[in-house]
């Protein structure tokens, strides 16, 4: 069943207009399951007046690329989601399966300071990975451990809101963690498109 996530805490904080789109009966262990998701987000889009032609999202070996719209989605044991916006932002989503973030995990992408400075460091990774889904076309990021999340701030009850850094940068934008159910799940907004972050980096 497919639901949209409330962002009312957060909307005042949001860089341009998002919606998130979560379906927790769509899981990874469903057969075809990519392939199902892109099909819904070109039916939930046309049923938002999107005229855009949205078949390259049927194509499993490419990244979402719509023109004039910014799409990032993922996928866990525990459902699906989909971010999307109008223009050509860098965005980016994760949802983690709470059994899959282990303190492991976390110490082998997070520094020990990043760690005690993050209210729950389970929100790591997936607050890495929605960072690099949003950004490394544009600065060339290899690995989610290149970025550094800083900054933390409760928001409510629920969200917590980040900043990421590389090599002791902070980048432009802003990222935002909450749980829902039985996962995590983050997603950031860049201030910047992909032009003008190479425009700054010529």
């Amino acid at each position: 069943m497919t639901q949209i996530v409330d962002l009312k805490p957060v909307r005042n904080f949001l860089l341009f207009p998002i919606e998130i789109i979560h379906d927790p009966s769509l899981n990874t262990q469903i057969p075809e399951y990519r392939l199902i998701l892109r099909k819904k987000i070109i039916g939930y889009l046309n049923s938002q007046g999107i005229q855009n032609d949205l078949t390259s999202l049927l194509d499993l070996n490419r990244i979402p690329n719509v023109p004039d719209l910014s799409l990032s989605l993922s996928h866990s044991m525990g459902g699906s989601v989909f971010l999307w916006g109008q223009g050509t932002h860098l965005l980016g989503v994760d949802l983690e399966g709470k059994h899959r973030v282990t303190q492991k995990v976390i110490e082998r992408v997070s520094t020990p300071l990043e760690i005690q400075n993050c209210p729950n460091p389970f929100l790591l990774f997936g607050a890495k990975e929605a960072g690099w889904k949003a950004l490394n076309s544009a600065l060339g990021i290899k690995v989610i451990s290149e970025l550094t999340c800083t900054q933390w701030q409760k928001v409510d009850s629920n969200w917590y809101s980040f900043k990421l850094s590389r090599a002791a940068q902070i980048i432009d934008g802003i990222g935002f963690s909450t749980q829902l159910g039985g996962e995590y799940l983050s997603f950031y907004l860049s201030t910047s498109t992909f032009s003008q972050i190479n425009r700054k980096n010529s």
